[in-house]
């Protein structure tokens, strides 16, 4: 198991200026090129995406008032709430409208050539344990709240926005623990991507 820190990664600004982007994974480690890569952007404004051609790209509310997904042709999806989500090529030109000040969100990208990772979300109202499956390697992403992992005998805990990696055969065991506000959404988005040849 490996824990990255949402607090450890310094941001990067985008080329248009529009907001800053937190890369927390990707695959392969490093070069220019990726297969496969997770963040977590702060949209500052209202702009047009960046072509993402060759990718597939999944993108999740985290926080803010929302955003809309202009598509053109009148295709306009609505990201209202966190953990909404929305699927799309990153080829096809999208502008993306904030209704109510800045948002965060989290991306996730994989290269068209390769097979769709599954993904889902997991609420905080109960526990959760799975095996991880040979031949895959699971990412859970702690969308709110906070959460105590076990696994081999090792126990971490999740914070808002922190990345767990595991690239073993051991069960894994997830609790939710006490938000500091009563109100606030826990949950995780995990991903189970296959691993590279």
């Amino acid at each position: 198991m490996k824990i990255v820190r949402f607090a450890a990664v310094a941001p990067t600004p985008w080329r248009n200026g529009g907001g800053i982007t937190y890369e927390l994974w990707r695959e392969p480690s490093d070069g220019a090129g990726f297969r496969r890569r997770l963040s977590v952007a702060e949209v500052a404004t209202s702009a047009p995406f960046s072509d993402f051609s060759g990718y597939r790209r999944r993108l999740v509310l985290l926080e803010g008032a929302g955003m809309d997904l202009d598509f053109g042709n009148g295709e306009i999806v609505g990201l209202n709430r966190p953990g909404d989500d929305v699927l799309f090529d990153g080829a096809r030109p999208v502008h993306g409208r904030l209704r109510d000040g800045a948002t965060h969100d989290l991306n996730w990208f994989e290269a068209s050539r390769i097979p769709e990772s599954p993904t889902q979300i997991l609420s905080g109202e109960r526990p959760h344990a799975f095996p991880v499956r040979a031949g895959r390697l699971r990412l859970l992403f702690c969308g709110g709240g906070a959460w105590r992992l076990r696994v081999a005998g090792q126990e971490e805990r999740l914070d808002r926005w922190d990345l767990a990696t595991f690239d073993a055969t051991d069960e894994v065991r997830l609790e939710p623990l006490p938000c500091a506000s009563p109100a606030a959404m826990s949950w995780i988005w995990l991903a189970e991507p296959l691993r590279s040849e």
